[in-house]
């Protein structure tokens, strides 16, 4: 336990100096040379790939298409925004098993059984959802060289907006005893459980628990503190916070943890490293390559009718790259993503009045004037490991459901 904990305040403490650290300089390496443990293979990664141009080009597309993100720290916003639009696409297209289009663990390349609770998965409640994070799940399982046992791990997001502390742990309750009836003993269940964390009953059959601390005196500024379900529970029973002394104080909001999106940038990295080099070998870019599928795409859905794009149009889809959100008059695009999924489709769809829709939207703050509350709205986003064979795919089963 001691261990996994160090390993945590080693990485956290490396990460918040990365983020910490002004863009203009040199923001890109980690200062803290005092934790070694992990935060120098991240250091090196962060370095070796932050100047190559698929990264810088995809901070200028957030910046393009998310206009109301731009008041934020461009690198806090792509690796946390980037982490979901980007980095979580790229490994389930990449993890995705050529023959059954399953998809498949990055380490182990084994199919996974149950794909429901590896993609978001979203268990609506009073007023939110829990969500099952598939970039959590593939992340972890990287840390796993940390940990004790092989492990079946569940990230929960967004616990802590359940209205109610009985009905938070409910809820965990319910997804520990999904697992234990698929027989999953050895969890590591990943609570963001935020304001209420301290007071949720957990079973003791549950596995290995980690909970994010998002109070004042409990968070790290842009991460999370992991804390060993022993330790937060003699830290509550004793009240007594000096005993942790990698807690920080006067600290206003954590959010979620950002070194998951780390982890899950360096591996992405590797491979889009090995994909530039196959792109040189063809003898084109892959900027020409994006923009040409790119402009495919939207070739092909302006051919259905009562399509309306947000904020695409003939003048500017040359400098967009990648991003093609839209909806369709008289179309649920939320069900025709789900069954899309079945196929091993993977788009974004949302509702205008829904939490997550920020995920399908560019320029949200001008589209909500022109859109219903209850319009669908989808999100294709390509990149460079896409080809013109998956956009045919996409329109094959697609059609079907218009």
């Amino acid at each position: 336990m001691d261990n996994n904990l160090d390993i945590n305040k080693k990485t956290l403490h490396s990460l918040v100096s990365f983020f910490q650290s002004d863009e203009h300089q040199n923001s890109v390496y980690l200062n803290n040379s005092s934790y070694s443990l992990m935060s120098q293979a991240v250091n090196d990664s962060i370095k070796k790939y932050i100047d190559y141009p698929f990264i810088k080009n995809h901070i200028k597309s957030f910046k393009t298409n998310f206009a109301n993100l731009n008041q934020r720290h461009e690198l806090e916003v792509f690796f946390n925004m980037g982490a979901h639009c980007f980095i979580e696409r790229l490994i389930k297209i990449l993890c995705r098993d050529q023959k059954t289009q399953f998809l498949i663990d990055p380490l182990s390349h084994k199919t996974i059984e149950n794909p429901i609770n590896y993609e978001c998965t979203y268990h609506q409640s009073t007023s939110t959802y829990l969500k099952f994070d598939s970039l959590g799940f593939i992340c972890l399982n990287h840390l796993k060289s940390s940990l004790s046992k092989d492990i079946t791990a569940v990230f929960i997001n967004q616990c802590s907006n359940i209205n109610g502390l009985k009905q938070n742990a409910l809820e965990i309750e319910k997804v520990i005893s999904e697992y234990n009836y698929l027989n999953k003993t050895n969890i590591l269940l990943i609570v963001d459980a935020s304001q209420s964390y301290s007071k949720t009953i957990i079973s003791e059959q549950a596995g290995d628990i980690y909970f994010f601390a998002q109070q004042k005196s409990f968070a790290l500024p842009g991460c999370a503190i992991f804390i060993k379900e022993e330790t937060q529970k003699k830290l509550c029973l004793e009240n007594d916070l000096k005993k942790a002394n990698f807690l920080l104080s006067n600290v206003i909001e954590a959010g979620t943890p950002h070194f998951l999106s780390i982890l899950s940038i360096i591996k992405s990295g590797e491979f889009l490293v090995e994909l530039d080099q196959g792109f040189h070998i063809k003898g084109f870019s892959r900027f020409e390559h994006l923009s040409q599928l790119t402009k495919y795409t939207y070739k092909k859905l302006k051919e259905i009718k009562k399509i309306k794009f947000l904020g695409l149009n003939d003048q500017n889809i040359n400098d967009n790259l990648s991003i093609l959100s839209f909806c369709i008059e008289g179309k649920d695009l939320v069900k025709i993503a789900t069954e899309l999924k079945t196929f091993g489709i993977h788009v974004q769809a949302a509702f205008m009045d829904e939490f997550d829709s920020y995920f399908c939207i560019p320029n949200s703050k001008n589209i909500y004037q022109c859109l219903n509350e209850k319009q669908s709205i989808m999100r294709i986003s390509l990149q460079w490991y896409n080809t013109k064979s998956d956009i045919e795919r996409f329109f094959k089963f697609f059609n079907k459901y218009l």
